[in-house]
């Protein structure tokens, strides 16, 4: 499905939903001094994405994230990622990601 078929009332809520049990799972982990290296998503996903046309999940947990002054850096997994591919670029990105 694309964009347009996922933005639904019934599925914005349920992002919502999602997100804000995200949002309290990372303030928890905050309060116990735990660092988040930062935010995963999956390029040219219509929920997942974050780069470029945000995903509609991704907008709701940004959003919250915002709301409740959490920053997190952000990154997408290619949308042609897979297992045993030819990932040694975005392996290597994601490498320099995580140590910033």
């Amino acid at each position: 499905m694309d964009k347009l078929e996922y933005d639904t009332a019934e599925f914005r809520t349920l992002c919502k939903s999602i997100s804000q049990d995200v949002i309290n799972i990372m303030k928890e982990y905050l309060d116990n001094e735990y660092e988040i290296v930062g935010l995963l998503g999956i390029n040219e996903s219509p929920s997942c994405s974050i780069r470029g046309v945000k995903g509609i999940f991704m907008e709701k947990l940004i959003t919250l994230a915002t709301k409740e002054q959490i920053i997190l850096n952000t990154i997408d997994v290619p949308g042609e990622y897979f297992d045993g591919g030819d990932n040694e670029e975005f392996i290597k990105e994601l490498r320099e990601f995580i140590k910033n």
